[in-house]
Formats: C-alpha cells, sequence, structure tokens
C-alpha cells in the first residue's frame, strides 16, 4: 500500500475512537485483538498469497468459514472467523500477495 497525500494522517486516539464507534477504549480493543491475529497469522502462513487471485482465493475461502459460523456455531466461533475475514482482507490491502512479485 503506498502513501496517499490526499488521505489524512489521523491520531492514535481518533482512530480508536472511529473503531470504537465513539468509544476510544473499545477501539483499542479491538484494533489489538486484530493486530493479535495479524501476528499469529503472519507467523502461521509468512507467504500469505502469491498475487491477486491466490489472495482473493485465501479472502474467500475466511468468507466462507465465517458465513458457515454465522449458521450453524456460537458467537465466540462467529467473532473468531469475522476476525480472520478482516486480517486477510487486511493483509490484501496492504500488499501483502504483491511481496513476491
Amino acid at each position: 500500500m503506498k502513501p496517499n497525500q490526499d488521505i489524512p494522517l489521523l491520531g492514535w486516539r481518533r482512530i480508536c475512537e472511529i473503531f470504537g464507534k465513539g468509544n476510544f477504549l473499545h477501539g483499542k480493543i479491538l484494533l489489538s485483538l486484530l493486530a493479535e491475529g495479524m501476528q499469529a497469522a503472519e507467523l502461521k502462513h509468512p507467504d500469505y498469497a502469491q498475487g491477486d487471485k491466490e489472495a482473493m482465493e485465501v479472502v474467500y475461502d475466511e468468507m466462507r468459514e465465517f458465513i458457515y459460523a454465522v449458521e450453524y456455531e456460537t458467537d465466540e466461533r462467529q467473532a473468531s472467523e469475522a476476525r480472520d475475514v478482516s486480517i486477510v482482507a487486511i493483509r490484501f490491502l496492504r500488499g501483502d500477495h504483491n511481496a513476491h512479485r
């Protein structure tokens, strides 16, 4: 992901408030949860994907697991799968799948 000068850089407090729907602590907890998941995902799958198509398949597979969890599993499992979808989507957004080019 390349820096875009048209996007204003927000401070940590404002970012947490946005992610927490106005509540700084809730946003900080959510972002910490995502960061912990990202760290674990990078250790488990350092070679996330090679190219757009493979990365899309990774996101799609995680989305299918999330859908299944919503239909048949506990709230805790649903939240875990939602986190996983978010993490693979962020890895796509950040360009991890282009690291091999």
